[in-house]
C-alpha cells in the first residue's frame, strides 16, 4: 500500500514540475509525504532535484528537496552543483550561498565548477547591491564574504565595488580596493582608474593634484583613457572652481589627442560647469557644438542650459528653454531649473505664464553626472 502510494505521490510531483503546478502546492504535497514516513529513495530525490530549475519557481521544491536529502546525507557534489545553479538562474542568490555554506557539512566537497557558479551568484549580487541604500557598504561586505570562503573575487567584482564606493564619494575605500585589486593580481584598467578618479571628485574636498596624479598614473600604466574620464575631470573642475574656464579647453584638446570623441556625458559635464560658474555666453557655445556634431540634448541639457542663462541673466533665452522642455515629449524640466528661471524673472520683474511654463516640477528627475554613464563600460 505504502508503495503505491509513494509511486503515486511522485508521479504527481514529477508531472506536476513538467506542466506548470503551483510549486507550493507540491511543496505541501512533498512534506506531506515526509510525515507519512513514505520510504523515498535517494535516486527517487535526485530525479525530482534535477527536475527542478526550468520554471521561476522551482526553488520552492528545491529548496524543501534538498533539506530533505541534507539530512538524509543522499547529497553529491554534482546534486549541489546543480542546486546553486538552479537558485541562482532564478535570483535566490542567498539561497545558493547558503547551500555553498553547508557543502562541506553535508560531506560534498566544493570543486571547480562549484567555486565557478559561486563567483558567478557574489557577482550578480554584487550588481544587485547598487540598488540598495549604503549600496558601498554592501559591495565591502560581499567582498569580504567571497575572501573568507576562499573565492579570489573576479575582476569585475572589484570594479563594481570601486564604482559603488567612487559613487559614495567613499575615497578612501576606492583607494583600498584599488590596492587590493592589484595585490590580487589584476591589471587596472580605465574603468578601474575612473572610480578612483570619480571617488575623488565626489568628496567633501575635490583635489585637482590627486586627480592630475592619478590620471599620470594611468597614462604609465599605458591604461587607454575613455569618456567617463575626462567627463570626471571636466566635472571636478568645476566644483573645485577658480580655473574651470582654463581647464575646459585643455581637457577638450588632450580627448582630441588621444582619439576619445566626445560624447552626451561629456557635453554635459561642461555645460553644468558653466552653469555653476553663471557662464551664460560658455553654456550657449557648448550647446550650439552639441547640436552641430549630431547629438541630441536631453533632460540634464536643458535645465543645466536654463540654469546658466539664468545666471547671466539672459530670461529670454532661458524662457525659451524651459518652455521647449515643457512642450516635448522626452524632457523634463527639473526644480531647480524652474527656480533659476523664476529668480531671472522676478529680478527683470517678468510674470511668469503659469498656463505656458506650468508650475514648479514636483518629482525630482536623476539628473546627477553618474546616472550618465560616468562609469561607463570601457
Amino acid at each position: 500500500m505504502g508503495v503505491a502510494v509513494l509511486e503515486l505521490c511522485l508521479a504527481a510531483l514529477a508531472s506536476g514540475l513538467a506542466g506548470g503546478e503551483n510549486r507550493y502546492v507540491l511543496e505541501k504535497l512533498f512534506l506531506k509525504m515526509q510525515y507519512a514516513r513514505l520510504p523515498i529513495s535517494k535516486f527517487q530525490c535526485r530525479r525530482l532535484l534535477l527536475q527542478c530549475g526550468g520554471a521561476a519557481n522551482d526553488h520552492v521544491l528545491l529548496r524543501a528537496l534538498y533539506a530533505f536529502m541534507r539530512r538524509r546525507r543522499m547529497l553529491t557534489t554534482a546534486l549541489c552543483n546543480h542546486s546553486i545553479q538552479a537558485l541562482g538562474e532564478h535570483g535566490k542568490w542567498w539561497a545558493a550561498l547558503e547551500i555553498f555554506e553547508t557543502m562541506a557539512e553535508a560531506g560534498c566537497p566544493p570543486n571547480d565548477l562549484t567555486r565557478k557558479l559561486i563567483r558567478e551568484q557574489f557577482s550578480f549580487l554584487l550588481r544587485a547591491a547598487k540598488r540598495k541604500k549604503n549600496s558601498w557598504r554592501w559591495s565591502l561586505m560581499l567582498l569580504g564574504k567571497m575572501e573568507d570562503k576562499g573565492l579570489e573575487p573576479g575582476k569585475e567584482a572589484w570594479d563594481v565595488a570601486m564604482v559603488a564606493c567612487a559613487r559614495a564619494g567613499r575615497s578612501k575605500e576606492t583607494l583600498e580596493l584599488f590596492a587590493r585589486m592589484i595585490r590580487a593580481g589584476h591589471a587596472p584598467d580605465a574603468r578601474s582608474f575612473g572610480s578612483l578618479l570619480s571617488s575623488i571628485e565626489k568628496g567633501r574636498l575635490v583635489s585637482i593634484r590627486d586627480m592630475e596624479l592619478v590620471l599620470e598614473s594611468m597614462r604609465r600604466s599605458g591604461v587607454r583613457p575613455i569618456e567617463s574620464i575626462y567627463t570626471t575631470l571636466i566635472a571636478a573642475h568645476g566644483k573645485a572652481g577658480g580655473g574651470a574656464a582654463a581647464a575646459i579647453p585643455r581637457i577638450v584638446e588632450e580627448m582630441q589627442s588621444q582619439g576619445v570623441a566626445m560624447g552626451l556625458a561629456s557635453y554635459n559635464a561642461i555645460i553644468t560647469v558653466c552653469a555653476r560658474g553663471g557662464d551664460a555666453a560658455g553654456a550657449v557655445e557648448w550647446m550650439r557644438r552639441l547640436e552641430a556634431a549630431g547629438i541630441e540634448p536631453n533632460s540634464i541639457t536643458y535645465n543645466k542650459l536654463v540654469e546658466a542663462l539664468a545666471a547671466g541673466n539672459r530670461w529670454r533665452e532661458a524662457m525659451a528653454a524651459y518652455v521647449a522642455m515643457v512642450e516635448s515629449d522626452r524632457l523634463e524640466p527639473s526644480p531647480w531649473a524652474y527656480d533659476a528661471l523664476a529668480r531671472v524673472c522676478r529680478a527683470n520683474s517678468i510674470p511668469i505664464d503659469h498656463r505656458v511654463v506650468g508650475w514648479r516640477p514636483r518629482q525630482l528627475i536623476q539628473h546627477r553626472l553618474e546616472e550618465e554613464e560616468i562609469h561607463q563600460e570601457p
